[in-house]
């Protein structure tokens, strides 16, 4: 089934939030706004690129396939979030499908217009580089978060789909199936299940179908900014040791060779 293709001016495309509206003048005859049935693919492995992608609505999947392996989600895309920019610049191929987890909505900016604006115009450029910057920051603490534990992850996970708040409890919709956000942060369904069931056994989080609130929010921050367990361990021990050290002493008699002079 192919995707239905529409002709629009985009005036909310993520892609070009934030230009200069002479700038979105030039590049909307270059855009195009794409709708796909849940589990059509965008982008294939091996694809090449040709523009650049932003969703609108619904939710995005990049998915890695290994032969022999089960198929791992590298990121859950949603609304307002772009991705393609990497590949278009480099000339790249994509290393990983794109499939629509729901049905979607998609605005595809061509490439060559991309590139023809950014040639001769700076603000376009500064735009591109911060989205760059930020998709790089995300994939510093994705990895990152590899040297933290299970549970880490899973706080992390929850925080940042969790909808802003400044006060009280954060609320957020799962954005995909257990098996699907188990893999994006390497662990079992089984393990995430058993998470799920210790944060809501210890108050911290209550979870209704899809539904999750997390009753204390700084609660969750605390463990998503934990160190690595092992590193923990080690300064705890570390910690251990001195105290008994400081505690031998205090028991030992004093010494009774005479204090060495200090000239």
């Amino acid at each position: 089934m192919g995707m239905g293709i529409t002709r629009r001016t985009p005036s909310n495309a993520a892609c070009l939030a934030g230009l200069p509206r002479a700038i979105r003048a030039r590049l909307a005859p270059a855009a195009t706004l794409l709708t796909l049935k849940r589990g059509q693919v965008l982008v294939h492995t091996g694809d090449k690129p040709t523009g650049i992608y932003a969703l609108a609505q619904g939710r995005l999947d990049l998915v890695a396939r290994v032969s022999g392996r089960a198929p791992k989600v590298l990121d859950i895309l949603r609304p307002g979030q772009s991705f393609g920019e990497a590949f278009l610049f480099l000339g790249r191929r994509f290393t990983h499908d794109v499939l629509a987890a729901v049905d979607s909505i998609v605005w595809y900016l061509a490439g060559p217009a991309v590139l023809s604006e950014i040639a001769v115009s700076p603000e376009c450029s500064r735009h591109m580089l911060q989205t760059l910057s930020r998709q790089l920051l995300d994939a510093i603490e994705e990895r990152q978060s590899h040297a933290l534990s299970g549970t880490q992850r899973f706080a992390q996970l929850l925080l940042r789909y969790a909808v802003p708040s400044k006060k009280g409890p954060l609320r957020l919709k799962f954005p995909a199936r257990k098996t699907e956000m188990a893999s994006r942060i390497d662990l079992s369904p089984e393990h995430l299940s058993r998470l799920l069931r210790t944060l809501s056994d210890s108050g911290l989080i209550s979870v209704c179908g899809s539904m999750v609130e997390i009753t204390d929010p700084e609660a969750m921050r605390t463990i998503a900014r934990g160190r690595p367990t092992r590193a923990r361990n080690r300064a705890k021990s570390t910690d251990q040791r001195q105290v008994a050290k400081r505690a031998r002493l205090s028991t030992e008699p004093p010494d009774t060779k005479p204090a060495r002079r200090t000239p």
